[in-house]
């Protein structure tokens, strides 16, 4: 064998892999900028839009492209117990009501309700007398899977709960639209009031119940004010305003 000649062949090799890496690197930084100064002009956008409307942005506002897609859920059948209703949810009063453990709610929850675990609390939407659960999905709350639990002088009432059981699959995700997009969208539409606060946005689930059992769960942006809830489609850019 020729290793002289071996050796050269390798040498090339390793340049043509290290000019292909570099390329690569330098396409990805370039990407990079580009989104950091889209974000950045959308940024300045929102802010003047919002100044013009009086419109006052108290929430965090998420920055970037998110990569998303849509889920595919049936709803679960909670068993002996829980009374089935209309939306799908189930229902579940305690008599007596159940009083709440030394070791805490979250331990008391996950001895009575099968899929506890898969729920996570959502601080902004409890009370004292009302805990309020999401169910979630790669970190991400499927805002329809909710899970509420009524609790008076440290006993729990009632939960009601609905439970998705997702469908597994490869879908792979698309970048969406942004938070800053999906805000500048609604004032533009005028669907957010003149003097209104946006006091929460956060990106998750959400999807019309067009059978019982069966649902599609698009991502999108849930965006509140002191008044209202809306939902943006992450993937479409539409919206809609929660009932």
């Amino acid at each position: 064998m020729d290793w002289s000649r071996a050796k050269t062949i390798l040498i090339l090799a390793f340049l043509a892999l290290n000019l292909f890496l570099s390329y690569q690197l330098f396409q990805a930084r370039g990407e990079q900028s580009q989104t950091r100064n889209i974000t950045e002009n959308t940024q300045e956008e929102l802010e003047q839009l919002a100044r013009e409307k009086n419109i006052h942005l108290q929430a965090d506002i998420p920055q970037g492209l998110p990569q998303v897609t849509f889920l595919e859920a049936r709803t679960t059948r909670m068993g002996k117990g829980w009374r089935l209703n209309p939306d799908g949810s189930y229902t579940k009063t305690f008599h007596p009501a159940v009083p709440i453990r030394e070791k805490g709610l979250e331990q008391t929850l996950r001895s009575l309700v099968a899929h506890y675990d898969s729920y996570r609390l959502s601080n902004e939407d409890s009370t004292k007398t009302k805990r309020v659960y999401y169910q979630m999905n790669e970190d991400l709350p499927l805002f329809d899977a909710r899970m509420q639990v009524d609790i008076k002088d440290g006993r729990i009432q009632s939960v009601n709960i609905l439970h998705f059981t997702i469908k597994k699959g490869d879908r792979a995700g698309s970048q969406g639209v942004n938070a800053l997009s999906a805000l500048i969208s609604l004032i533009e539409k005028g669907q957010i009031d003149k003097g209104d606060t946006v006091t929460h946005v956060k990106l998750g689930y959400h999807g019309q119940s067009y059978d019982a059992k069966a649902r599609v769960l698009p991502p999108v942006w849930r965006i509140e004010t002191q008044d209202q809830t809306y939902y943006v489609n992450a993937l479409t850019g539409s919206s809609e305003i929660a009932p």
